[in-house]
């Protein structure tokens, strides 16, 4: 272990005398700082705050993360490439502690600096709304809102396989479904339709919807409804409508009017005691528009519930876990190229590495994706065997990246909804011991087979 520490110290020393880390903590702090001034917010305690977090430290993430990954790389090929390297392994240290060194020193350079940008944002977030510059009702939402964590807790989706499946069944007896037509393409457009008619409220109706809380919420607390709606018109004129909630027995024991645009997020705030201390809401909307449009609850994030159940500062530093987490991993990919390649090439190999991470999403697609080439139309055995193997490829790559989270969790902190200790456990699980493991494991067999002492290195 000493050996580790003793190269990790000299990672640390040697960044400090090239003064890499203060320029770097000198750049964030001015991000940091000045983003906010340069970037104006809505006007809204809630814009500020997006700013605040969700720009300020996802921009200083990313530009974390670039040089971690690019220190990384340097920390073992610049060696070799000055033949410094040869005084360290001359001594009796194996490679694997060189390499977990370097990678221990630059962990620890990432946890400060990460460590002084959370603490500054969270400073100057408490700043910019300190209570003195803020009226009463804006003090009442920044703790009831803002500066809290928030669990998202959606009503269950209407079951709507049976029918849609016999639905299928008779149309394609009928002959309503083109021969060509690719048959779960079909079946989902049918389950939509009916998600879409379940979901409909016409003029002068209402609709329910029962959720069951995880756990009881104290009376004193607020619940937050956020919903969104589209509407039989084309035009986006306001909706007025009327929100009941309260317990299945009595489901009306809180009722607030409003008037909202369609396709646009709206929120109120219903007081938990309307639940008398019970974990079941009962939430009733109730179309009241004297236009006759027809308003449609129909998707997936059409309606939830926020239940407050944390701290904004723990919060916060559950999403600096899962950002820490992310720099081990790039840190360990980092060392590991710097220690095959040289610089330069370490830097591209590494860079596309991240690239390939972070398109994870269109992997994912495209390994779901049935007719990669041609459509269901097509005949052509080369079509069917290239699809095939296609969607092999991308379902193999798929369960590769997929389990990497690369998502930053600002978003969510800033929206004040809560990063959970299971997304944190996740993050370390897979970013720092499994894929960093595995990178570990593999720097330290290609290091430990590599010469590093002859004339030419």
């Amino acid at each position: 272990m000493r050996p580790i520490l003793a190269i990790a110290a000299i990672t640390i020393r040697t960044a400090i005398r090239s003064k890499i880390v203060i320029s770097l903590l000198a750049i964030l702090l001015a991000l940091i700082v000045g983003l906010p001034l340069t970037v104006k917010s809505d006007g809204t305690l809630a814009g500020q705050v997006e700013i605040i977090i969700g720009y300020t430290l996802g921009i200083a993430g990313t530009l974390l993360s670039m040089a971690t990954l690019w220190a990384g790389c340097a920390a073992v090929s610049s060696e070799i490439q000055e033949k410094q390297i040869q005084m360290l392994v001359a001594k009796p240290v194996h490679r694997a502690q060189v390499w977990l060194g370097k990678w221990a020193g630059l962990m620890a350079m990432n946890s400060l600096l990460l460590l002084v940008c959370v603490a500054a944002t969270y400073g100057l977030l408490r700043w910019s709304l300190r209570p003195s510059q803020l009226s009463d009702a804006d003090r009442g939402r920044l703790e009831n809102e803002i500066f809290v964590a928030r669990r998202e807790i959606r009503p269950p989706l209407p079951d709507v396989e049976a029918r849609a499946r016999a639905q299928f069944v008779d149309m394609m007896k009928k002959g309503q479904i083109s021969k060509n037509a690719d048959p779960d393409d079909a079946l989902e457009a049918i389950r939509r339709n009916f998600r879409a008619v379940d979901g409909a409220v016409p003029p002068g109706n209402g609709r329910s919807w029962p959720i069951d809380l995880p756990e009881r919420v104290a009376d004193d607390a607020e619940l937050t409804v956020r919903f969104k709606f589209a509407m039989s018109s084309v035009e986006r004129n306001p909706i007025a409508c009327v929100w009941f909630a309260g317990t299945p027995e009595n489901s009306r024991l809180f009722r607030v009017s409003q008037t909202n645009v369609p396709l646009a997020f709206h929120e109120f705030q219903i007081p938990a005691r309307v639940l008398h201390g019970g974990t079941a809401l009962m939430l009733s909307y109730a179309n009241t528009d004297d236009s006759g449009v027809t308003v449609m609850f129909g998707n997936d994030d059409s309606l939830a519930v926020l239940v407050p159940v944390g701290g904004f500062a723990a919060n916060m530093a559950r999403g600096a876990l899962i950002v820490l987490a992310q720099l081990a991993f790039l840190s360990a990919l980092g060392v590991t190229a710097g220690t095959i390649f040289s610089l330069p090439v370490a830097g591209f190999t590494s860079l596309f590495m991240v690239l390939l991470l972070f398109s994870g999403g269109m992997v994912g697609e495209l390994s779901a994706t049935k007719y990669i080439v041609g459509d269901a139309r097509s005949t052509s055995v080369w079509e069917a065997a290239a699809n095939t193997t296609l969607r092999s490829m991308y379902r193999a790559l798929n369960a590769v990246v997929s389990p990497m989270d690369f998502d930053m969790p600002w978003d969510e902190v800033a929206t004040a909804r809560m990063v959970s200790w299971t997304r944190v456990e996740k993050a370390m699980l897979v970013n720092v011991l499994i894929y960093g493991g595995l990178v570990a494991l593999f720097g330290a067999y290609v290091f430990n087979r590599r010469e590093v002492a002859l004339p030419q290195n």
